[in-house]
């Protein structure tokens, strides 16, 4: 008899594995070939029975340099429009990266990995763009809003050509669709989206430790699910443990109706950068794996808050030049104009009106910068910085490099805005109008002290012409590159002291951004970055031991004749007149340990390096040196000059 009930138990199961339903991969397509190629298109896709979009597959012309191909849908799994404009309301879904084109006439195949369930008679709309802005295929034609194509499960919706989320004008891509129908399943559940917390990364608005995670579940099995049910749910952050929680389906699930959970267990969303968040169902009994979890990305305050000063941003973040999408925690303005070259875009070169090369490195085809093409026609193209908390800073001053020649006769021009996050109020024209300029990057100096203590955003609001009213050709390109903001300080601080104590940490600079030289008073910062090499440099008499100290920086707290004065330290201490709060972190008189790099040596120069680990961004340390003399100086040592660095 036992035997028996076991042979009947496989039976089923094998009964069971051979008729599970089919999941064959199907495909719709709008069409290839046409010219209307845009840098991405937003469209809608309306399920006729339950579908799962798998992929897309896109025609894309041929070059040489990497790019990506993203893929966005509608937070709330709606329709397009009304949204075309507004990243706010779109979550990304998947990216494929270095991505490489097959040119015009065949289909680019991408494993994009998509998984995005549809139901039965919901319109979800999609948004998918490159990168660069070299652009896909598509053809101007279509009524937004209307069928272009279909087939017995899926719609296709026409939509719009887009720059980065600025709708431009009815077009359709040229797309090959690969998706599957599920089933029908007796028991499917999927999670769709989730439904909080909302971010507006436009303000600023930082999470907190505590935030509620709240998701939606659809069922898309053909049996209800009973009331009183529980389904373990689970949600991970940047690929950690999950947490996993019950979800009481108190009163059941009809099939095709939603569900909503909301965890107990609080969401850390604090962090200033992106925050990427796994949720996940798993029902006993779900015979649909393939929808059972899907990834949303917040991005609070805007991707970035900065605290640390100075900041600086020279571009060179971005991966590779052609793009459209800017640094973390910068946007581009999305209402201010439409129509082609109405973003800016991020090169390391140009032609006619546009740099050659950045401001940053000169070489060509290297550095990075930020430049308006005046191929474009629009009143105010605008680039916002990320959110800058000045609320520790009493005399914030910008500083950026601009290029501006002007061929035309009616020139175009750049303006800085505020955009005051405390009360929404944006101050416009804060600096400019800058227009025709010399050739070559022109420095610009902006007095930020009207909005210190707040936490502001900067806009950099450029304008197009088209060149001008009958010429076809571009002829006032507008570029920025350098752009730092900080805190005008005394500049009271020890100079380096050349042949007796100069210490250097990568491009060195002074609190008010001039170049680390020879009767420069200091103190000077530096910046570094999380897992690359941190070189400190030293110079002063051959063969002569470094004491490495650090602590607070404080100008000139404590000077000494014939040694110098010191950047670091708190009050200082009556019986030694020395400043407290300084620690010896390497001492060039011992032999253990990095203590012996800390020496002249026969040449007068010394350099110890050491790879930094993944730090958050802010203030690393302050360091100043003690270095050995012969006495010529008048005394046996001398006071190198201070170094604040910084990690970005």
């Amino acid at each position: 008899m036992v035997l028996e009930r076991a042979r009947r138990a496989i039976l089923i199961l094998v009964i069971l594995s051979t008729s599970a339903p089919s999941l064959a991969a199907q495909q719709l397509t709008t069409l290839m070939g046409g010219s209307a190629r845009q840098y991405g298109f937003v469209f809608d896709l309306e399920a006729s029975t339950n579908v799962i979009i798998d992929s897309f597959d896109l025609e894309l012309i041929l070059n040489f340099a990497p790019f990506d191909i993203e893929v966005w849908t509608t937070q709330d799994g709606g329709s397009y429009v009304g949204r075309e404009e507004n990243p706010h309301d779109w979550t990304r879904v998947s990216v494929q990266e270095n991505v490489i084109p097959y040119g015009q006439g065949a289909w680019t195949p991408l494993q994009l990995d998509l998984n995005v369930s549809i139901a039965a008679g919901q319109k979800r709309g999609f948004y998918v763009a490159r990168t660069d802005y070299l652009g896909m295929e598509g053809n101007f034609i279509g009524s937004p809003g209307a069928i272009y194509v279909q087939d017995g499960n899926l719609k296709f919706f026409s939509g719009f050509g887009t720059d980065y989320f600025k709708k431009r004008q009815p077009a359709v891509p040229n797309t090959r669709i690969s998706y599957h129908v599920p089933g029908p399943f007796t028991s499917d559940l999927a999670v769709t989206r989730v439904l909080a917390p909302v971010l507006d990364p436009l303000f600023c608005s930082v999470g907190s430790t505590g935030e509620t995670l709240q998701i939606e579940i659809l069922n898309l099995g053909t049996a209800a699910i009973a009331p009183g049910t529980f389904i373990p749910v689970s949600y991970a952050v940047n690929g950690g443990p999950p947490v996993s929680e019950f979800a009481l389906a108190l009163n059941g699930i009809a099939p095709g109706a939603t569900f909503s959970f909301t965890f107990t267990t609080p969401l850390d969303l604090s962090s200033i950068a992106a925050v990427n968040v796994t949720v996940a169902q798993a029902l006993i009994g779900d015979l649909n794996p393939n929808n059972d979890s899907i990834e949303h990305v917040f991005r609070p305050g805007g991707g970035k808050r900065i605290t640390a000063f100075p900041w600086e941003e020279t571009f060179e973040s971005l991966p590779h030049a052609n793009l459209l999408v800017p640094p973390l925690g910068w946007t581009q303005e999305t209402a201010d104009s439409s129509g082609p070259y109405t973003d800016w875009h991020f090169e390391d070169n140009g032609f006619g009106t546009a740099p050659s090369v950045d401001h940053t490195t000169g070489i060509f085809w290297q550095g990075l910068f930020a430049y308006l093409n005046d191929q474009g026609d629009s009143a105010a193209i605008a680039l916002r910085s990320p959110c800058l908390d000045l609320s520790g800073i009493m005399n914030p001053e910008l500083v950026f490099w601009v290029y501006s020649v002007n061929n035309n006769s009616a020139p175009n021009s750049l303006f800085i805005d505020v955009l005051d996050l405390t009360n929404g109020q944006l101050t416009t024209a804060v600096h400019g109008p800058i227009q025709g300029l010399p050739a070559g990057w022109q420095k610009q100096q902006v007095d930020l002290s009207a909005f210190s203590g707040q936490l502001v955003r900067l806009v950099f609001r450029g304008n197009t012409d088209h060149g001008n009213p009958t010429s076809l050709a571009a002829s006032h390109d507008i570029a920025i590159d350098d752009i730092v903001v900080y805190d005008v300080v005394p500049t009271n601080g020890q100079p380096m002291q050349p042949g007796l104590a100069e210490f250097r940490v990568g491009y060195t600079r002074n609190m008010n951004l001039v170049e680390i030289a020879p009767g420069i008073d200091g103190p000077f910062f530096s910046r570094v970055r999380p897992e690359e090499l941190m070189l400190l440099e030293y110079a002063g008499q051959p063969n002569q031991p470094i004491l490495l100290l650090g602590g607070l920086l404080n100008p000139a707290v404590a000077a000494y004749a014939n040694i110098g004065s010191l950047d670091i330290g708190g009050p200082i201490n009556p019986l030694t007149g020395i400043p407290s709060g300084i620690v010896i972190l390497a001492d060039g008189n011992l032999t253990d340990g990095v203590n012996p790099f800390f020496n002249t040596g026969p040449t007068g120069n010394a350099q110890f390096g050491v790879t930094l680990p993944n730090l958050p961004p802010g203030l690393l340390a302050t360091f100043q040196c003690v270095m050995r003399t012969d006495g010529t100086n008048g005394s046996y040592i001398a006071l190198s000059n201070a170094i604040k660095v910084i990690v970005e």
